[in-house]
């Protein structure tokens, strides 16, 4: 049973990579969904089993590699972590299954597509069951894989492949720490088991040093420090974050898969498995709380002048990551956990309300072509006003649950050194409220300013589309309720021993803060939600006149000129390289190397026939020289 969740998946994508053609693009659509909707059902009984019933498993299968110490098992841990995890990929992956069978229509490539969306879930499903950093890192870069060939799956579209390309990039930085941590910790606990790093024995290693750049660091702080690296480019955050709207070139039931449960929620899932090594880098939680806090800001305002429909989307979830991160830098790993599981449902449900959008809209992505759609597409407006209401936080939606207490723990650092980010962060959230409310009202209410062949051939969606959306309201609006004290009540024992809690770290008391700093970030959910819902064209009005002026809009639609930057400092640093390294590698490497030694070969083959004088007391005198030297070098 607990092995069928990782493998049906897998089973699912050779099926259909052999018997495909002999199938058809229904029958392989079938088959998927089919398979997908069996490893949900599953994985519901082991959330059931594993988090309710307070039943850790761990299945160790057989033995992978043996070198001296390095033992590689290929095991799978279920522990209540990866029952949370299991349960949110199973059923945000089924949805996007589901949802492909009318959104792919007339693809040619169809089974091709459904392979690849069950290979990716099946990545996903072996990262987070894995009981080792090795059989971790496989599936991270199984899922980074799958990202490229999905991304790139109209492959003859020129962005398409651009974008993959700058995904694959940007991960590979954060593949290059993750895999220097996994090296780093085997050199100073000599396992790479999560049961055995997590065990008492290991702390006695914690505190050890390595002298590195002149300077000695602790083990544990260099450690961590990857192991964010890692996270940080998967999860795009800031200084990595720019290859994730760009995956919006893929078709949008990758993007809801990416977004929501597999590909960026992997980086916040390493940090909360390795919450027993965190917890005792304070250095790095305190970066982690800078970072995120600054991305939760930076990602909210380019959110805002964006005009692509899912790259506002695309940067709602850097915002929301942010936020992950944030409760991470705070040792809340509990409540971060619980925001990735309600934030799976809602995200899943906007991206998918927004493919519906354009599939409607004959594949329209422009916020500024669309408009008057909420009496055309009922079933659209109501999963996209549910799901940016829950982002916001609006109560009692799954989004105020989980947000809330983020916003709530990050109170306690309200008079410390990192004070800005509760009001940064809580700022956010009108900022979030600003541009999920201008994707409403200009797709749903302004006039519409589309072609007329768009609206005249309105494509209005099948049972397939909603179906998968209305499954996703209700879990959009229960989940939050639903979970809250199982996730995060005061003295839960859910999550046994799979997050580990330093005392020192934790702050128990932020239910006893000042009830001023827990009511603001609510008042602004509360405030901006009823505008939101009556005042829409006020708000409307503000961005309006935030656009009016040309410099500044054009400023944050451009994404602070991130790229822009990167780009002429990729270009300079290449025709540097290529000038300098010219010149160096034609001049001193190639004289000391190969062209130096043919030259050398040449000089004395001319020297050696110069030689050739056919005298015999030539021949005498050159041999007595040679004799003399051999015995002298004897001779030293």
């Amino acid at each position: 049973m607990y092995l069928l969740v990782t493998i049906i998946p897998l089973f699912s994508f050779f099926i259909i990579l052999f018997f495909g053609r002999y199938l058809g693009s229904l029958g392989s659509c079938i088959v998927a969904t089919f398979n997908m909707g069996i490893s949900a059902i599953i994985s519901l009984y082991l959330f059931y089993e594993i988090l309710l019933c307070n039943s850790t498993t761990n299945l160790h299968l057989y033995n992978w590699c043996s070198v001296d110490l390095l033992n590689i098992n290929l095991s799978l841990l279920f522990d209540p972590l990866t029952s949370c995890m299991v349960l949110l990929v199973s059923l945000v992956s089924f949805c996007a299954h589901f949802y492909s069978i009318e959104y792919m229509l007339g693809d040619p490539h169809r089974p091709r597509f459904m392979a690849f969306l069950s290979f990716f879930t099946f990545c996903m499903n072996l990262l987070i069951t894995s009981g080792n950093l090795i059989q971790l890192f496989v599936g991270w870069e199984g899922v980074g894989i799958c990202s490229y060939l999905l991304i790139n799956f109209w492959y003859s579209r020129v962005q398409a492949n651009k974008s993959a390309m700058k995904a694959v990039v940007i991960n590979k930085i954060s593949d290059l720490g993750f895999l220097m941590a996994i090296a780093i910790i085997f050199h100073s606990f000599k396992t790479i088991e999560f049961n055995t790093l997590s065990s008492p024995l290991s702390y006695i290693s914690r505190y050890d040093e390595m002298f590195i750049l002149n300077s000695h660091i602790y083990v544990i702080t260099l450690i961590c420090s990857l192991l964010f690296l890692g996270a940080l480019g998967k999860s795009a955050q800031l200084g990595l974050h720019v290859w994730l709207p760009d995956a919006m070139e893929g078709p949008t039931p990758v993007s809801s898969l990416i977004h929501a449960a597999t590909m960026v929620t992997a980086g916040v899932f390493l940090t909360i498995r390795c919450s027993f090594l965190f917890e005792f880098a304070s250095t790095v939680l305190l970066s982690i709380i800078l970072i995120s806090s600054i991305t939760i800001f930076i990602a909210s305002t380019i959110g805002l002048f964006q005009n692509d429909i899912k790259k506002i989307v695309a940067y709602s979830t850097c915002s929301q990551l942010g936020y992950m991160f944030l409760s991470v830098g705070i040792s809340g790993y509990q409540i971060a956990m619980f925001h990735l599981f309600n934030h799976g449902f809602f995200k899943a449900l906007l991206f998918l309300t927004s493919g519906s959008i354009i599939h409607s809209l004959q594949n329209e992505q422009d916020l500024r072509k669309m408009g008057g759609l909420y009496k055309l597409l009922p079933v659209s407006y109501l999963s996209f006003l549910i799901g940016s209401l829950s982002l916001i936080g609006f109560p009692f939606l799954s989004g105020f649950y989980s947000k809330e207490p983020i916003l709530e723990l990050s109170s306690e650092l309200v008079f410390g050194i990192n004070q800005f980010s509760y009001w940064v962060s809580s700022f956010a959230v009108i900022l979030s409220c600003l541009y999920s409310i201008k994707v409403i009202f200009i797709t749903f209410y302004s006039q519409f300013n589309g072609f007329k062949n768009s609206i005249v051939n309105i494509h209005y969606n099948s049972i397939y589309i909603t179906i998968p959306l209305c499954f996703l309201i209700v879990l959009s609006i229960i989940t939050g309720f639903l979970f809250k004290e199982l996730f995060i009540g005061v003295g839960t024992d859910s999550w046994q021993s799979s997050i580990y809690y330093n005392i020192y770290n934790n702050y128990f008391d932020a239910e006893f803060q000042s009830q001023l700093l827990k009511v603001i970030p609510l008042i602004m959910s509360i405030y901006t939600g009823y505008i939101s819902l009556i005042w829409l064209y006020k708000l409307y009005e503000i961005y309006y006149f935030l656009v009016s002026f040309p410099n500044f809009s054009r400023f944050l639609n451009l994404r602070y000129y991130y790229d822009s930057v990167i780009n002429v400092a990729a270009l300079y640093t290449l025709h540097y390289s290529y000038i300098n390294l010219t010149i160096f590698d034609k001049g001193s490497i190639e004289i000391i190397g190969p062209y130096g030694i043919k030259m050398l070969l040449l000089m004395f083959k001319g020297f050696a026939r110069t030689l050739d004088t056919q005298l015999l007391y030539h021949y005498l005198g050159i041999f007595a020289i040679s004799v003399a030297l051999v015995v002298a070098v004897i001779n030293l």
